[in-house]
């Protein structure tokens, strides 16, 4: 009974099935889409930027004027 129990816990430990590796394909696609969405990100990026500096002109010509 103790044999059969060691046999089975053995196999137990044994990795029934192994994971493939991915295919080059799929890597491919992730840095595709990993590129696309960086882009995005940067572009999105200069537009806050751009916003932040026009929201700054503004804000400094309020100040500029005199006040009645």
């Amino acid at each position: 009974m103790n044999k059969d129990y060691q046999s089975q816990t053995q196999a137990n430990l044994k990795p029934t099935v192994k994971t493939p590796p991915p295919p080059p394909q799929s890597c491919r696609m992730l840095k595709k889409i990993t590129f696309f969405f960086s882009k995005k990100a940067g572009i999105l990026l200069e537009r806050v930027r751009d916003s932040q500096k026009q929201i700054l002109k503004k804000l400094s010509a309020m100040e500029d004027k005199p006040k009645l």
